[in-house]
């Protein structure tokens, strides 16, 4: 009798508890590490072909390896199938035809017995979840169901990735598994399937609410992408209107390139009359430094800012970054790419890092006033012929 049971345990019947066995193993062979997963994984399936290999030669174990011949040959095309895989691949290929003439909507659920008759069986279905809501329910039954799993996938792959998360990592195979199910079975239809889902969805809608700031995180993200795309496409009037909506004080008559960064604290910054800010400057409005303050003596609460003032008729150099509590006075020019740590007076000039007075206004237009070119009102074309016979 133990012999009759052991034989039993491995027929062609068995080979579905075999493979969920299979499956098991993969899923306890999850790691954290996607990496060390997939390594898991690798040595899973390397060792079930070497248990395959053993198992072909004894008598036994014929039913089993019997099985998985057939299922290869039915994927390959060659060889010898099984009747159920031999009626299994003729009815995908009556049901994809029919999907091909009813590709919307299907033909009604539960009708797939219509194209038994091609097949010389009084009832059937399509053995393969997958076609049978292609053909049932046509694209739109198709997109409804899968969308669960899509879903799904989805909030469980970015768990794992954000969190690490064992538990999601489990689900994930877990739901790649019943999707591979699905090649061989119609589960739509069992009550089980829908089981599974409400627990799945409320595992998701639990690790949802664990993971509320990254959500808002990602949110703010998306928002800043759109945001600048948006930024992108202003005109600079309308640029400078988005700027005061965001509590910067400025002026009339500003020239503001679109790179800027005005820090966190946006509204602590005032820009006078006439003052054109180029690309890559920053204004920083907060002291980053008083996060070592914070763990040095043990007070968490600390910060430390400073309002930022530009005066009128400025003008800002490329990569120029403001410190906070810097007053820049009317009618300056500081340098490209300076670091401005204190207040600079009115009509100078500054540049350098840190930034240092270089000469005063007065002196930069008398030492250039034989230099100037006067080609503001000439047309891009004009301005070329004009500095390309100068610099010949």
């Amino acid at each position: 009798m133990q012999n009759l049971a052991l034989i039993a345990l491995f027929t062609p019947l068995a080979s579905a508890l075999i493979l969920g066995i299979f499956l098991i193993l993969l899923i306890a062979t999850i790691n954290t590490n996607w990496k060390k997963t997939l390594r898991n994984w690798g040595i899973v399936l390397i060792a079930f072909i070497i248990i395959l290999i053993l198992l072909k030669s004894l008598p036994i174990f014929n039913g089993f390896v019997n099985r998985m011949t057939e299922l290869i040959n039915l994927v390959v095309g060659k060889g010898k199938i099984d009747l159920g895989d031999s009626l299994r691949k003729s009815m995908i290929e009556v049901g994809s035809t029919q999907f091909m003439k009813t590709p919307l909507f299907g033909i009604g659920f539960r009708c797939t017995y219509i194209l038994a008759g091609f097949v010389n069986m009084k009832w059937a279905y399509l053995h393969n979840n997958f076609l049978e809501l292609l053909v049932c329910g046509g694209i739109i039954a198709f997109l409804l169901y899968y969308s669960m799993y899509i879903y799904i996938i989805y909030w469980l792959v970015k768990d794992c990735k954000s969190t690490k998360n064992k538990d999601s990592l489990f689900c994930v195979t877990f739901v790649i598994c019943l999707l591979f199910n699905d090649l061989a079975a119609v589960s739509y239809e069992y009550m089980i399937t829908y089981f599974l889902f409400i627990i799945l969805f409320k595992y998701v809608e639990t690790i949802k609410k664990s993971n509320q700031d990254i959500q808002k995180g990602e949110t703010n993200l998306f928002n800043k992408i759109l945001e600048k795309f948006k930024i992108k496409f202003m005109s600079t009037d309308k640029y400078i209107d988005y700027l005061r909506h965001k509590d910067i004080k400025i002026g009339n008559g500003c020239e503001i390139y679109k790179d800027v960064v005005f820090g966190s604290e946006p509204y602590l910054i005032e820009i006078g009359d006439n003052v054109r800010i180029t690309n890559g400057v920053k204004f920083i409005t907060h002291d980053g430094g008083v996060w070592t303050l914070r763990n040095l003596y043990q007070n968490q609460n600390i910060d430390l800012f400073g309002k930022i003032k530009i005066g009128n008729n400025v003008h800002i150099g490329f990569d120029t970054i403001i410190m906070p509590g810097v007053t820049i006075g009317d009618n300056c020019i500081i340098g490209c790419g300076a670091v401005v740590t204190k207040s600079i007076p009115s009509n100078q000039i500054w540049a350098g890092v840190p930034a240092r007075y270089i000469k005063s206004i007065d002196e930069y237009y008398l030492n250039h006033q034989n230099d100037f070119d006067y080609t503001k009102n000439m047309s891009s074309a004009m301005k070329k012929e004009y500095l390309l016979d100068k610099f010949k």
